[in-house]
Order: C-alpha cells, then sequence, then structure tokens
C-alpha cells in the first residue's frame, strides 16, 4: 500500500510504502523507523493524507495513545509472521522493534512510545 501525505515544507505531495495492520475491525499504520518524515508530515497535516492499493481512498489518520499501542504492533508482528514467515517476523522484530522473537506484550509496551501508530478512519 502507498501512503500519500503532503510535505510540511514543500507543500507536495509525499508517496510512502507502508503495510497496513488490521486490528479488532479497525485499519492502522505503525510507523517502523519511529518519528520518520512521514509521521512528521501526517501530523503537520492534521492526518489528511490517501492511501492507496489499487484505488485511492481519501482518509483521515488519528494518532495512537502510547498505552494503546502495544496491541497493535503486538497484531503487526503477528501479520508479519503470517505474511512473510516466522524467521523473516523475527528480524523484523529485533531489526525495527529491537524486539527478541518472543518479545511478551510488556516488552512491546516498554517501547511502544518511540513508535507512532495512526488509526486510520477513510473519508467517503
Amino acid at each position: 500500500m502507498t501512503l500519500q501525505v503532503r510535505g510540511r515544507s514543500t507543500g507536495m505531495p509525499q508517496r510512502i510504502p507502508i503495510l497496513r495492520t488490521t486490528y479488532r475491525g479497525q485499519d492502522y499504520l505503525v510507523s517502523l523507523a519511529g518519528e520518520s518524515q512521514w509521521v512528521r508530515n501526517v501530523r503537520a497535516a492534521d492526518g489528511r493524507a490517501a492511501l492507496r492499493r489499487r484505488r485511492t481512498r481519501r482518509a483521515r489518520l488519528h494518532e495512537v495513545p502510547f498505552e494503546d499501542r502495544p496491541e497493535i504492533i503486538a497484531e503487526y508482528l503477528r501479520a508479519a509472521r503470517r505474511r512473510s514467515g516466522a524467521a523473516a517476523s523475527a528480524n523484523s522484530a529485533r531489526s525495527y522493534f529491537g524486539l527478541a522473537p518472543d518479545a511478551t506484550i510488556d516488552d512491546i509496551a516498554r517501547i511502544a512510545d518511540r513508535y507512532p501508530v495512526f488509526r486510520v478512519e477513510y473519508e467517503g
């Protein structure tokens, strides 16, 4: 999927490949790079963005509070395991989050404040 958001400095559309995670019937975007440029752009755009996969859908992205992030990040890791297998998932957990493959929800809670998560609200 591709996230498109207006650049906060240039005002030009920025396109970023991103993985969407579904948790409890809602779609979420997890910033694997922490406080990345796309996160700053989304905040500056007041959450207004577009997501493209086959077709473009306008969306509003709402930042998830720290305390609600661990379960969503855990679901992101479970989805990675289903998509890519155990070895790739373990590598993702270690590379992006600094977590062991068998990380508990408490382990994830300790790092959740460093990884912004946004709930996707589709428009129209």
